[in-house]
């Protein structure tokens, strides 16, 4: 999609991802095509699908959006191999040429329970302001914890950015909690760290990293934990220097374009079980039910920076 200059850079992104993959290849696979949709509609989006395929299209990585990808499941079109960038409502589908990949935080929050659990938590105290992304995050890390076998031992809400401090203070001087997760804005979580002390690890989503270069905020999270992509991680390249204070964020969509095409290239050639556990430049992929499933690497902010955890493995039954 490029109908607005917001959405057209991330676009962007993730095209260049795609490309600096392509480059590298020993043997050339299929010709690349860019595809634009200039309006966010149904009819936008078939006629452009329709309009790949009779130009002799053999793949499809896209669309991105939520809408675009529910519509274009919804649809009667008769598919190659296609990578969705999002997932629709009605996943999974009955289609064998639709597959799902992306960044959808949910995952990420269901695997943030799972690091806290493997590393010895029991009883969490979460910590949330309402926005429905932050609405979708706790309740998939609620479930996922649940699920698990632990316990919520206090839930605070945080309504309109206004933060009881002294009731935070106090809940934790008390609690039986022995792990905080918090899903809320980077600036309230800049905020909240102070008050949360050091006697208890601390997780969140990776929404909270939006600078590799801020030093002194990074300082203000001191050890929270959180996953991060293994390209933001080991990877001090030029790339997205012109992106400005969104690079993080849209370096991110560069990994996932990346990992796109290596994943487009299996399913065309019918070797989807090639990759069952794949290490991407986005994390760990794994494959079912039609869905790539993407895990990060954990590490935790430090002294300015961010180190990387050990993993312990969980076994849920």
């Amino acid at each position: 999609p490029t109908y607005n200059p917001s959405i057209k850079i991330v676009s962007n992104a993730i095209y260049q991802g795609v490309i600096s993959t392509k480059t590298l290849e020993k043997n050339i696979w299929l010709p690349i095509s860019f595809y634009e949709l200039r309006e966010s509609n149904t009819d936008e989006l078939i006629k452009t699908y329709r309009d790949a395929l009779s130009a002799g299209a053999k793949t499809v990585i896209g669309p991105l959006t939520h809408k675009a990808v529910n519509a274009l499941s919804q649809s009667q079109l008769k598919f190659v191999p296609t990578i969705c960038l999002n997932i629709s409502r009605t996943w999974p589908t009955t289609n064998q040429n639709l597959y799902a990949f992306g960044l959808q935080i949910q995952n990420e929050a269901k695997e943030l329970a799972q690091l806290a659990y493997s590393e010895g938590g029991q009883q969490v105290m979460t910590i949330f302001e309402h926005s429905p992304l932050n609405n979708r995050v706790m309740q998939a890390f609620n479930e996922e914890w649940l699920d698990l076998s632990g316990e919520i031992a206090e839930q605070v809400y945080i309504e309109d950015n206004k933060i009881n401090f002294e009731k935070i203070v106090q809940l934790l001087d008390n609690t039986q909690a022995d792990t905080i997760f918090i899903a809320v804005s980077p600036k309230t979580a800049q905020n909240l760290r102070p008050y949360l002390g050091t006697r208890l690890p601390i997780y969140t989503t990776s929404l909270v990293h939006i600078s590799n270069t801020d030093k002194l905020r990074m300082h203000d999270l001191e050890d929270i934990r959180f996953l991060e992509m293994p390209w933001i991680i080991n990877h001090t390249s030029k790339i997205g220097q012109n992106w400005g204070d969104d690079s993080l964020r849209l370096l991110r969509f560069y990994a996932l374009g990346k990992d796109a095409y290596t994943l487009a290239k299996e399913v065309s050639q019918g070797h989807p079980e090639n990759l069952w556990i794949y290490k991407g430049a986005s994390g760990e992929l794994t494959h079912s039910n039609q869905i790539f499933f993407r895990k990060g690497q954990p590490v935790k902010f430090t002294r300015g920076g961010i180190k990387r955890l050990r993993i312990n493995t969980l076994n849920k039954d």
